[in-house]
């Protein structure tokens, strides 16, 4: 270690020092960089893992098939096909012939629970003479349907579709749906 106290290197130490502090100074700025970058990508990654456990444990409920009877009898499948109850369930239809609305369905909505993979039917009823007119085809049957409930959470979820009656099918089909 000779070289240490060598008078020829002395003079240098001064600088050799402030180098290593500028090296040491770049290195510290460089792991602030790397670490504000991995808490970023960490946030980002928390979020999604947290959108997926939002999305696997919360119910899915919707329409899952309508019947229709000639004698103005519709019946609404309503399921829960996700993987927590759904609470305080309400639906509500909204019956139209030819664009103009037909009377309202009575108030069937209710708070209640919806367990998964249950389900329950709704019954609505249109008058014999007309629902003859929508099945010939003479008249134009929609029905908006609008589900509201809450998962575990608390979060509201809505899911909203319209369907109508095919004379080609001799079904209700579904025209739009979606889901929040």
């Amino acid at each position: 270690m000779k070289w240490l106290t060598d008078p020829t290197l002395r003079d240098f130490w001064p600088v050799l020092s402030a180098i290593a502090t500028l090296f040491a100074a770049i290195a510290a700025l460089v792991y602030v960089w790397l670490t504000h970058k991995l808490a970023k990508a960490t946030n980002r990654s928390t979020r999604i893992t947290e959108q997926i456990y939002r999305a696997a444990h919360r119910p899915y409920v919707g329409v899952v098939e309508v019947a229709v009877q000639p004698d103005g009898r519709l019946r609404f499948k309503v399921a829960n096909v996700g993987s927590v109850p759904a609470n305080e369930f309400r639906n509500t239809y909204t019956i139209r012939l030819d664009g103009q609305p037909y009377q309202q369905p009575p108030d069937i909505s209710r708070y209640a629970t919806l367990f998964p993979q249950n389900s329950f039917y709704n019954p609505l009823t249109i008058d014999p003479g007309t629902m003859t007119r929508v099945i010939s085809g003479q008249t134009a049957l929609e029905i908006d349907v609008e589900l509201r409930y809450r998962g575990a959470d608390g979060a509201e979820y809505i899911t909203r579709g319209t369907w109508r009656y095919s004379t080609q099918d001799h079904a209700m089909v579904s025209v739009t749906g979606e889901s929040t």
